[in-house]
């Protein structure tokens, strides 16, 4: 039975939630957003660990998601100018590509969640889920099929928190205290674990 190891800090200018992704067991990557908004990105493989902190530029309004989409392919997406929503693609070989608009017919009012293939290691297409917030505080879902554009925003829960802008996220910094990001690994194990409460 595996057990969690320590935290490590991961030091990093980010100042929203972070958002994770593994595309293959040996390949892991965190992204933030940073102290001008900008998307920052980490990466993690098993014989190099963890390399620096990277600028993908862009300008990022809510807390970006990275998703893993396939075994050599990362897909990150974030609400830039106008609340639309935008994609960035990683392949490995070729790095980053450029930001293209995804979701543009409503508009995105807080931080992404990504709900990522069913099986991002086959290669193969298959559907994406973005989460965000509407103006309303509603939670919207916009489903990506993989052979074709992406469907609209559709509301699924009629009103969040009021005071929420992120459908997932993280709590703030205590006044004194410093923002650090973590990390904590669990090796492979087949049986679920209750982590604790949450305050």
């Amino acid at each position: 039975m595996g057990t969690w190891s320590n935290w490590n800090e991961l030091e990093g200018p980010i100042i929203s939630a972070p958002s994770a992704a593994s595309r293959v067991p040996e390949n892991m990557a965190v992204v933030g957003r940073g102290a001008k908004n900008e998307i920052r990105f980490r990466s993690w493989d098993e014989t190099g660990g963890w390399g620096d902190w990277e600028d993908l530029g862009g300008s990022s309004t809510y807390d970006p998601a990275l998703v893993a989409i396939r075994s050599t392919s990362y897909a990150l997406y974030a609400v830039g100018g106008k609340q639309i929503t935008y994609r960035k693609d990683f392949t490995e070989g070729s790095g980053w590509g450029g930001w293209t608009k995804t979701v543009e017919n409503l508009e995105a009012w807080g931080g992404l969640a990504a709900a990522p293939p069913n099986d991002a290691g086959n290669n193969s297409y298959s559907p994406i889920d973005l989460f965000t917030l509407g103006a309303t505080n509603n939670v919207l879902q916009a489903t990506y099929p993989g052979s074709r554009s992406w469907g609209p925003y559709a509301s699924i829960v009629p009103r969040c928190r009021p005071d929420g802008r992120r459908v997932l996220g993280h709590r703030p910094a205590r006044p004194g205290r410093p923002r650090r990001l973590l990390h904590q690994a669990l090796p492979p194990r087949p049986e679920r674990e209750h982590l604790g409460e949450l305050a």
